[in-house]
């Protein structure tokens, strides 16, 4: 009996039922209706899933939209990925979009572009360099770097008209042991070593060991715990 699985590769337009594959390429725009599980699944078209996707690499540089979720190893983001529900992964990278309804969890997680997360993003390592907006519920890491538009490299802000920029991220609580936030927006921040430069808007700070706020920000209450 033949085990082996095998490749697909969708182009053009049109519908597919799930499966389990070798690897899965995706350059038209295609609506797939089963769970898909496979080693290499790499979007560089439009894919609209209604079920769970599982693999070991995942890279998205067109459009994806899952209604289910996404677990896979390593994650690259260079597209929009859209998933109502959770993101599980070792790595999550990338220059894109990502928008999530449930929670992310990952041991590392380095992003530019913008994260909208409704719910828990868990990681060891969280760096977010801020293209646009980005909106997350709550953030639990070990270390956590958040900066905007002086810190970002990302080429198509460039491309990006001035009155439509604003690289910031907005969120509601922030809890790490060592914590560097620019271009921010918080209602809360609990952690160890708390480094607070420009542009930030803070309601409460509570830290245990170290506090630093540039003065072109603006923090309400500040706590040692």
């Amino acid at each position: 009996m033949n085990n082996k699985l095998h490749s697909i590769r969708l182009d053009g337009v049109g519908r597919s039922g799930g499966g389990k594959f070798e690897d899965i390429n995706i350059s038209g725009v295609y609506s797939i209706g089963g769970d898909l599980k496979c080693n290499k699944f790499d979007v560089s078209g439009v894919l609209k899933n209604s079920k769970n996707i599982h693999c070991e690499e995942f890279t998205v540089s067109g459009v994806l939209k899952s209604s289910e979720s996404l677990e896979a190893k390593t994650i690259n983001v260079a597209g929009v990925a859209t998933i109502e529900k959770n993101i599980k992964s070792q790595n999550i990278s990338g220059e894109g979009c990502i928008k999530v309804k449930g929670d992310i969890e990952s041991e590392k997680i380095d992003i530019e572009g913008n994260i909208r997360c409704d719910s828990l993003i868990n990681c060891e390592d969280f760096y977010l360099y801020t293209v646009g907006e980005s909106k997350i519920g709550e953030i639990g890491a070990t270390n956590i770097e958040i900066y905007g538009e002086e810190k970002s490299k990302n080429i198509f802000k460039v491309f990006v008209p001035k009155k439509f920029k604003n690289n910031k991220a907005y969120i509601k609580v922030i809890e790490g042991d060592n914590i560097k936030l620019s271009d921010c927006e918080v209602d809360i921040v609990r952690g160890k070593k708390i480094v607070i430069g420009e542009n930030c808007k803070i309601d409460t700070i509570e830290y245990s060991e170290s506090i630093d706020i540039n003065e072109l920000s603006t923090v309400d209450n500040v706590n040692k715990i």
